[in-house]
Protein backbone atom coordinates (compact mmCIF):
# COMPACT_ATOMS: atom_id res chain seq x y z
CA UNK A 1 0.00 0.00 0.00
CA UNK A 2 1.25 3.59 -1.56
CA UNK A 3 1.19 6.73 1.03
CA UNK A 4 0.61 9.22 -0.97
CA UNK A 5 1.85 12.77 0.81
CA UNK A 6 0.02 15.95 0.47
CA UNK A 7 0.47 19.47 1.50
CA UNK A 8 -1.78 22.15 2.65
CA UNK A 9 -0.92 25.93 1.46
CA UNK A 10 1.01 26.61 4.70
CA UNK A 11 3.26 23.59 4.73
CA UNK A 12 3.85 24.26 0.44
CA UNK A 13 4.52 27.77 1.23
CA UNK A 14 7.20 27.29 3.60
CA UNK A 15 8.76 24.36 1.33
CA UNK A 16 8.77 26.72 -1.92
CA UNK A 17 9.66 30.08 0.56
CA UNK A 18 6.75 32.15 -0.82
CA UNK A 19 3.94 33.87 1.20
CA UNK A 20 1.21 31.65 2.20
CA UNK A 21 -1.55 34.06 0.55
CA UNK A 22 0.99 33.85 -2.62
CA UNK A 23 0.61 30.25 -2.71
CA UNK A 24 -3.48 30.20 -2.81
CA UNK A 25 -3.51 33.10 -5.25
CA UNK A 26 -1.00 30.90 -7.65
CA UNK A 27 -3.44 27.87 -7.23
CA UNK A 28 -6.36 29.54 -7.88
CA UNK A 29 -5.00 30.73 -11.48
CA UNK A 30 -3.28 27.03 -12.14
CA UNK A 31 0.50 28.18 -11.83
CA UNK A 32 0.43 25.59 -9.08
CA UNK A 33 -1.12 22.78 -9.56
CA UNK A 34 -3.82 21.65 -6.64
CA UNK A 35 -6.87 20.07 -5.88
CA UNK A 36 -9.69 22.24 -3.53
CA UNK A 37 -11.52 20.11 -1.21
CA UNK A 38 -14.10 22.45 0.00
CA UNK A 39 -12.22 25.54 1.41
CA UNK A 40 -8.78 24.03 1.29
CA UNK A 41 -6.09 22.57 -1.43
CA UNK A 42 -4.42 20.12 -1.27
CA UNK A 43 -0.79 19.38 -3.12
CA UNK A 44 0.05 16.09 -3.72
CA UNK A 45 3.52 15.49 -4.36
CA UNK A 46 3.36 14.40 -7.81
CA UNK A 47 1.50 18.03 -8.38
CA UNK A 48 4.56 19.89 -6.86
CA UNK A 49 6.83 17.62 -9.55
CA UNK A 50 4.43 19.20 -12.17
CA UNK A 51 4.54 22.07 -10.90
CA UNK A 52 8.14 22.37 -10.87
CA UNK A 53 8.24 21.15 -14.58
CA UNK A 54 5.67 24.10 -16.02
CA UNK A 55 8.16 26.52 -13.95
CA UNK A 56 11.03 25.18 -15.68
CA UNK A 57 8.90 25.28 -19.32
CA UNK A 58 8.52 28.89 -18.43
CA UNK A 59 12.17 29.33 -17.82
CA UNK A 60 12.72 27.77 -21.24
CA UNK A 61 10.04 29.99 -22.92
CA UNK A 62 11.43 33.38 -20.92
CA UNK A 63 15.09 32.30 -22.50
CA UNK A 64 13.29 32.15 -26.15
CA UNK A 65 11.57 35.94 -25.29
CA UNK A 66 14.76 37.51 -24.05
CA UNK A 67 16.45 36.09 -27.01
CA UNK A 68 14.18 37.31 -29.42
CA UNK A 69 14.12 40.95 -27.49
CA UNK A 70 18.05 41.34 -28.29
CA UNK A 71 18.58 45.32 -29.07
CA UNK A 72 15.00 46.23 -27.44
CA UNK A 73 14.18 48.52 -24.05
CA UNK A 74 17.07 47.25 -21.63
CA UNK A 75 13.92 48.29 -19.09
CA UNK A 76 11.84 45.56 -20.40
CA UNK A 77 14.45 43.00 -20.96
CA UNK A 78 15.20 43.50 -17.47
CA UNK A 79 11.40 42.79 -16.10
CA UNK A 80 11.81 39.37 -17.84
CA UNK A 81 15.03 38.60 -16.41
CA UNK A 82 13.78 38.98 -13.36
CA UNK A 83 10.81 37.11 -14.04
CA UNK A 84 13.21 34.54 -14.98
CA UNK A 85 15.62 34.60 -11.84
CA UNK A 86 12.02 34.24 -9.54
CA UNK A 87 11.36 31.04 -11.11
CA UNK A 88 14.57 29.88 -11.12
CA UNK A 89 15.13 30.42 -7.40
CA UNK A 90 11.65 28.71 -6.61
CA UNK A 91 13.47 25.67 -8.55
CA UNK A 92 16.65 25.86 -6.58
CA UNK A 93 15.03 25.89 -3.12
CA UNK A 94 13.45 22.99 -4.41
CA UNK A 95 16.50 21.03 -6.09
CA UNK A 96 16.13 17.87 -3.88
CA UNK A 97 12.50 17.15 -5.80
CA UNK A 98 13.46 15.02 -8.77
CA UNK A 99 11.78 16.66 -11.31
Amino acid sequence: MSVILYYNVEQLAEKLNLNAETVRRKLRKGEIIGTKYGKSWRITEEDLKNTLKLWTSHINQIDFKIEGLEGKSPRVLRKIKGQKQKLFNRLEVNSEIKV
